[in-house]
């Protein structure tokens, strides 16, 4: 697959985007240029501030969806790294001879049913790729929308950022505490309890502010509880990578968590997490143990 030039579609202003290293990767491959096709919010905040923000954030896809397609022309290529850019991107491209390729198919849920033929229109188009990171997912798509091929998909694990190395030297910080943070998927209800059942040990916890708050209403916090909202990338890399250990518990077993097990491997920080397909791509044999599959007693 040759491209042109390639226009990517983050889902955050260019100045906070900690996914350069894609637009850094892809100019080493590709013929001509590689550009983001920039916007001036964080959609994954803005969909967190109810009905208004979620309309902001979709109709800054459009606009978004609409510059790339105005740019790109016939050998070209568009990104997009969520999955309604994609489907945006899919409605308006229109036999264009330009290929797009969608990141980040999560695992289908009952809720894909609304859009079930945008999303149907997008994986069967011959011109299009699409991009899992869960071995299972492509099975899935395939039976929830009655594909007659999976061609279309390409299994990649969730890459990881290459301006940083991976420090095997794991050394037990000064400040011992345990972190665990991230937007999709994880379970807020069960950090409480296991901070709760572990008060010797300092718990660090960082959320989106609704997510966090609509999961652990009516729990009392214990004193060993920190909880950061919506920080900067930066901040929140560095309270991970100064941490005793990383603890992503997930509230089912959809896609979650992969970039922050690369991410502490990277600052020499161990990951234990909710054991899915998806997450078990990491661990090797030996260190299965690491992967939770039950309640709060086997964490």
């Amino acid at each position: 697959m040759f491209m042109d030039n390639i226009y990517i579609l983050f889902d955050c202003p260019d100045e906070s985007n900690d996914k350069k290293w894609l637009i850094d990767g892809l100019k080493k491959i590709c013929t001509g240029k590689v550009e983001s096709i920039s916007i001036q919010a964080n959609l994954f905040l803005l969909k967190e501030q109810g009905v208004i923000g979620k309309v902001k954030a979709f109709y800054i896809m459009i606009e978004q969806a609409w510059r790339a397609i105005r740019m790109a022309k016939p050998g070209d290529a568009i990104i997009t790294w969520n999955r309604i850019s994609g489907l945006l991107v899919n409605t308006f491209l229109y036999k264009k001879k330009i290929t797009l390729i969608a990141m980040n198919w999560l695992t289908p849920l009952p809720k894909d049913k609304k859009i079930k033929r945008f999303l149907y229109a997008l994986a069967s188009n011959p011109s299009n790729y699409i991009i899992v990171n869960s071995p299972e997912s492509p099975k899935k798509w395939y039976d929830f929308l009655k594909l007659s091929t999976m061609s279309r998909f390409r299994h990649i694990p969730d890459v990881y950022d290459t301006r940083y190395t991976f420090n095997y030297n794991f050394s037990i910080p000064k400040e011992k505490y345990c972190f665990t943070g991230g937007m999709n998927n994880r379970d807020w209800k069960l950090v409480v309890k296991l901070a709760s059942r572990i008060p010797d040990y300092k718990f660090i916890c960082v959320s989106s502010q609704d997510d966090f708050e609509e999961q652990t209403r009516g729990m009392q916090f214990p004193a060993n509880l920190q909880v950061h909202y919506n920080i900067p990338s930066e901040q929140y890399y560095n309270l991970m990578n100064n941490a005793y250990l990383v603890l992503l518990p997930l509230r089912s077993k959809n896609v979650a968590g992969l970039i922050n097990i690369t991410r502490a491997a990277q600052g020499g920080v161990m990951t234990i997490i909710t054991k899915t397909p998806a997450a078990q791509q990491y661990y090797s044999m030996e260190c299965q143990d690491m992967l939770i599959d039950g309640d709060i007693n086997h964490w």
